[in-house]
């Protein structure tokens, strides 16, 4: 019996723990009707405690949707757990808005709020819709809505959607791009329909997400991909190669088993950093040489993603990574890169790997690097 209890105890903890209910304020409801406020309020509970633990049931949210919008609703699910204040529960969801319009859906604001250091932080703000079904609701991302006006053309095989213009010289660069990543991977590219937004902002908002905190201090550097086939970017241009070259090796090859920081080597060899080629960028590490010349480049490279920052945007480590990713492209061919690429999920066998195929290694690094930075 004790131990049924102890179960039972348990479990009520583990539900107290992953329910999110959404905070009432004195100036905003869900809608006048009180059947409606109540049926909207008790449904959006449910769905946003089920988005707490991902898991959505058929219930509040359609599953042919939920599977074309997936970024969209692993948004909610990314919000709530916080890693950085071990607490799943620390942002919690507050309704700023709800405009019902004539067929009876309402479009709804909600922000995610939480409070440290005697300050309140927004995690999100996020705009979604509530359709009605028997005496609940469901809930939509408004992606295909925010998109239905948007003009597109064809390109070889890939759409290109755009609100505004479209530079066919820019499309055709990416095109050319994409169809050499197939030729070098002898696999079918998942890409089929390019999204071009101007900024950041106008990526999120397609999809609903009106602020997050992530991309609060972001340049146009967005570029993301579903199981769809959709490569939805930030840059107001046809030819985002560096986080196509992601998106393409994110579903081709298993992340557990590459490194990312190598990848990122890649994609800045082949699609620049934040639209600065390669070129460029071994000026900053030439420049740190001017004023050091005993610089550590392999103490930088071991860093990872906490190596040392340039102009708030380039990671020292993934300039070196480029450096390597191009000599060991150009000397040895694509294959002894993707070979590179499988060292581990935190690079662990890369130098192993790397003396095998150029013969550089931790003893004989800083000089190498040196000479190709140099050279």
């Amino acid at each position: 019996m004790k131990n049924y209890s102890t179960i039972l105890f348990c479990l009520f903890l583990s539900f107290a723990y992953s329910q999110q209910d959404i905070l009432k304020n004195s100036w905003t409801k869900f809608s006048r009707d009180s059947t409606i406020n109540t049926q909207l309020e008790q449904s959006l509970n449910s769905f946003l405690t089920e988005a707490n633990k991902g898991n959505y049931a058929t219930k509040y949210v359609d599953q042919e949707h939920l599977k074309n919008n997936e970024y969209f609703y692993q948004e909610f699910e990314q919000i709530t757990n916080s890693r950085y204040f071990k607490d799943s529960l620390f942002f919690k969801p507050q309704l700023l808005k709800s405009v019902k319009d004539d067929t009876n859906n309402f479009y709804l604001t909600i922000q995610y709020i939480g409070y440290a250091e005697e300050k309140p932080i927004t995690k999100a703000i996020l705009n979604f819709k509530a359709k009605p079904k028997d005496n609940y609701y469901q809930f939509f991302c408004l992606f295909d809505e925010n998109t239905a006006n948007w003009k597109s053309t064809v390109n070889d095989d890939i759409t290109f959607y755009y609100f505004n213009d479209y530079n066919k010289e820019k499309a055709d660069e990416f095109v050319r791009f994409h169809r050499k990543l197939e030729k070098l991977t002898k696999q079918k590219s998942p890409i089929k329909n390019y999204y071009k937004c101007k900024n950041t902002q106008e990526a999120l908002g397609l999809f609903g997400i009106e602020f997050a905190f992530r991309n609060a201090n972001s340049g146009s550097g967005f570029g993301m991909s579903d199981d769809n086939g959709n490569f939805v970017t930030g840059i107001n241009s046809e030819d985002y190669l560096h986080d196509y070259v992601h998106s393409f090796f994110g579903r081709i090859y298993n992340s557990k088993e590459t490194w990312r920081e190598f990848e990122e080597g890649i994609a800045i060899y082949y699609g620049k950093n934040w639209g600065v080629p390669l070129s460029e960028l071994k000026e900053v590490l030439r420049s740190e040489l001017k004023q050091n010349s005993n610089f550590d480049f392999l103490a930088e490279l071991k860093k990872g993603r906490k190596s040392k920052r340039f102009d708030g945007l380039h990671l020292y480590d993934r300039i070196i990574n480029a450096i390597i990713a191009e000599k060991v492209i150009e000397k040895l061919g694509f294959d002894a890169a993707i070979d590179l690429l499988y060292s581990g999920d935190n690079g662990e066998n890369f130098l192993q790997i790397l003396d095998k195929k150029i013969r550089i290694n931790e003893k004989n690094f800083n000089k190498k690097i040196k000479k190709l930075l140099l050279d």
